[in-house]
């Protein structure tokens, strides 16, 4: 039988009122942070997750041309442009500034022309004048410069060519070049900074017969008879016509260029002989005939020249810088042609400065100035225009 006395003890009231107060508080913390069904959060990841995939899909399709173009310009430059972004003309005239930050001087009178434009190489063609160029070192691509019978290759440096009827006169300020051509000693010399090199034309180098005293002209090649033709047939002579200029002094020997130059009695022996002791690496020899040249032949066009070659050999190569100092002077007053006179104004006051002669190297300077202010050597003769 059913106790209920039993019962009603056992249903106490604090014991039914503690488990209420536990399941109330246990529905407040539920409210308080209300649950996200699984099927909600799974479509906002998924949501999430195709947008950043269409995002990174999009920036991959907007960013491929200019990765692939960089990678293509990475590999191959693209051939050199005006410092504007302009294609390069055929002609350069004037100031050029390039995009790889080179520059090119051009002389008002002269004429450089473009021949070839790529990832490689950058080809110029010097028909007449001066020119100027400063290369970049570290370029990509090798510059040449064609000026006649003369080409020069450089990588980065700063060098100038000017080319005359008389010949091309190459110069390097820094770096260094290859310098070619048939006429070149040993068809190809290095110059480095501070040096210079002179090629004389063929008509200069081996110049024909002078006028006759009654104004006629022998015949270009011809060799009078006269007690001196047999000398024409030595072996130096088959040696300088083949440019071996070494070989021709060696046959001829310190004495007998000597001997050859006492005897020579016209323009074109005497710049054989000097041009076989200078591109032989004899400039004391060299300038024996050239003395004499400038100082027997005044009145000759080649006269000038011959005065400007044995400045610069004083000054390079024989330590005279006062006779040097003279001689560009001499040139300049003989007439030096248009292509040179700035080159001799300029070496006229290195001359005069490194002969102690401060005062003449000034005023020397101020005329340079005066008469070249675009000149490409003004930065190195202004330095003697200080007191």
């Amino acid at each position: 039988m059913f106790d209920l006395e039993r019962a009603r003890d056992a249903l106490r009231p604090e014991a039914e009122e503690a488990r209420v107060q536990r399941v109330w508080t246990a529905v407040a913390r539920r409210r308080r942070t209300p649950r996200v069904p699984i099927g909600r959060w799974t479509f906002a990841i998924a949501a999430i997750t195709t947008c950043a995939i269409a995002a990174i899909a999009w920036t991959t399709f907007e960013l491929a041309p200019e990765r692939t173009k960089h990678v293509a310009s990475s590999a191959e430059p693209p051939a050199l442009r005006l410092a504007n972004d302009a294609p390069l003309p055929a002609r350069l005239r004037g100031d050029v500034r390039l995009s790889d930050a080179s520059r090119v001087v051009v002389e008002e009178s002269a004429r450089l022309d473009v021949l070839a434009n790529d990832t490689r190489a950058l080809g110029l063609a010097l028909r007449r004048g001066r020119a100027r160029f400063e290369v970049t070192p570290g370029g990509p691509r090798s510059w040449n410069v064609d000026a006649g019978a003369v080409s020069v290759q450089v990588v980065g440096t700063v060098f100038e060519v000017a080319r005359s009827r008389e010949g091309v006169a190459v110069s390097v300020e820094h770096g260094a070049v290859l310098v070619r051509g048939a006429s070149v000693p040993d068809r190809v010399q290095r110059l480095e900074a501070g040096q210079r090199l002179f090629v004389p034309s063929e008509t200069t180098s081996a110049p024909s017969a002078p006028p006759t005293a009654d104004g006629s002209e022998t015949n270009e090649g011809h060799v009078a008879e006269t007690d001196d033709a047999p000398a024409r047939e030595m072996p130096w002579r088959a040696e300088l016509a083949q440019r071996r200029y070494d070989r021709a002094f060696e046959a001829l020997g310190a004495d007998g260029h000597a001997r050859e130059t006492r005897r020579a009695r016209d323009v074109a022996d005497l710049w054989e002989l000097a041009d076989v002791a200078r591109f032989s690496g004899h400039p004391s020899e060299a300038a024996v005939p050239l003395r004499r040249l400038v100082a027997e032949h005044p009145n000759d066009p080649r006269a000038a020249l011959a005065a400007y070659t044995l400045g610069r050999l004083e000054l390079d190569a024989l330590g005279a810088p006062h006779a040097a100092a003279e001689s560009f002077a001499r040139s300049e007053a003989l007439g030096l042609p248009e292509a040179l006179r700035e080159a001799a104004a300029a070496s006229h006051v290195e001359a005069l400065g490194r002969a102690g002669r401060r005062d003449d190297a000034r005023v020397a300077a101020e005329r340079y100035v005066l008469r070249h202010p675009e000149g490409a050597r003004r930065a190195q003769v202004e330095r003697w225009l200080a007191p």
